[in-house]
């Protein structure tokens, strides 16, 4: 690469103008570097988790998309032999569930993406529509939020979208004419489909959490405890369908007798072994994952503890659902910030709904990651693959 340098003699009003090689112009600035711009203690934390959200994304994804390259190979070679139409049908929904778990996983790690660059540029923190500070309870909650809770909303009602969607139909193997057959589909039924895949109660929750939101939106004085606690309630559910209720079919043939007198441990042992027809909690089951994560020596002794470590080892994500700043964090801070102080006594405003409705099903939500990290890997499903 070549630059124009000026060579004027001192005192002379001729300029002569000549070209320099990259090398030169290379040694004359290598001693010059880029401003590095200083990350304050919140920043720099920030940092870190989009980091180490990034790499779970980019796990979770990695795994769904194997699974589907799998079972679509499989799925190719059965089909020489004749496959049941219901089989069939099975294999379908199959790819269509992990097709739309990609697809917003895709999204959430392309925000993930945008908000490391945000950091680098120093503009982290600040709304791209208003350039308001974004509140750091938001930042805590979506560490990848762009806007405000406010300018946000504005975004859901005028239907607006910052940029178009990629396709993702190549990493599931799928032929060109596949392709072009469901992409005409895809596009009207891609935002349903991550909400079919949730149990009918959560989407009664959600949508009757959604219908209060637009009702009373425009009203100051409005009390938002009751919008805030069905999102809590469909996240209690999915928690409900997708870790308990397989957790007690796991331990069905265990002797929980000792777990039922463990008080860490009591409240979910009692439901797993038919002595409670209440299930736990979200607060009362976060208790119980913490015993597994931090009592590694109880995990060997306690029946239950052991029938819920194998149960996640055959999970999509486990690391997720094992980790400290996984969903325990997750359940914790739905508890603490959502659940509890709209369940008691204290005031819950329209930025705090918003708040909630984004950490639980905004892009990259808690819900829809649970819907991921808790589906069975291809290899439970096909043990053969083990051998």
């Amino acid at each position: 690469m070549l630059k124009l340098v000026s060579d004027s003699e001192p005192g002379s009003d001729k300029v002569v103008i000549s070209f320099a090689s990259a090398a030169a112009q290379n040694e004359v600035f290598s001693d010059v570097k880029p401003k590095e711009i200083r990350l304050d203690p919140f920043t720099r934390l920030q940092k870190k988790r989009l980091l180490q959200l990034r790499d779970a994304m980019i796990d979770s994804m990695a795994g769904v998309a194997q699974d589907t390259l799998r079972a679509h190979a499989e799925d190719s070679e059965a089909s020489a032999f004749g496959t049941h139409q219901a089989d069939a049908g099975s294999d379908a929904y199959d790819r269509d569930f992990a097709l739309s778990l990609l697809s917003r996983e895709q999204e959430a790690l392309y925000e993930i993406d945008e908000a490391l660059k945000r950091i680098e540029l120093g503009t982290y923190g600040k709304c791209e529509i208003s350039r308001k500070p974004i509140m750091r309870a938001r930042l805590e909650a979506i560490p990848f939020a762009r806007f405000t809770a406010e300018c946000q909303s504005q975004i859901e009602r005028e239907g607006k979208t910052s940029r178009i969607r990629q396709s993702v139909t190549s990493l599931f193997g799928l032929t060109d004419e596949e392709a072009r057959e469901g992409k005409e589909e895809q596009a009207e039924e891609l935002e349903d489909s991550n909400e079919n895949l949730l149990s009918d109660l959560t989407r009664k929750c959600i949508n009757s959490a959604e219908w209060i939101a637009e009702k009373f939106n425009d009203e100051p004085n409005f009390e938002w405890s009751c919008a805030i606690l069905p999102l809590c309630k469909g996240l209690e559910n999915e928690l409900h369908e997708r870790m308990l209720l397989p957790l007690r079919e796991n331990s069905r043939a265990d002797d929980l007798l000792a777990d039922c007198n463990d008080a860490d441990l009591a409240k979910v042992a009692r439901y797993c072994a038919g002595k409670a027809s209440k299930p736990p909690e979200i607060g009362v089951f976060a208790w119980f994952l913490s015993t597994a994560i931090h009592s590694k020596a109880r995990s060997q002794t306690s029946a239950l503890l052991r029938s819920f470590v194998g149960l996640v080892a055959m999970m999509a994500n486990k690391q997720w659902i094992l980790a400290k700043d996984g969903l325990l964090a997750s359940l914790n801070r739905a508890t603490t910030k959502y659940r509890n102080p709209a369940a008691h006594l204290e005031s819950m405003s329209r930025h705090d709904y918003l708040e909630c409705r984004e950490f639980l099903i905004g892009l990259g939500g808690v819900l829809w990651i649970l819907l991921n990290a808790t589906r069975l890997s291809y290899t439970a499903h096909h043990p053969r693959h083990n051998e």
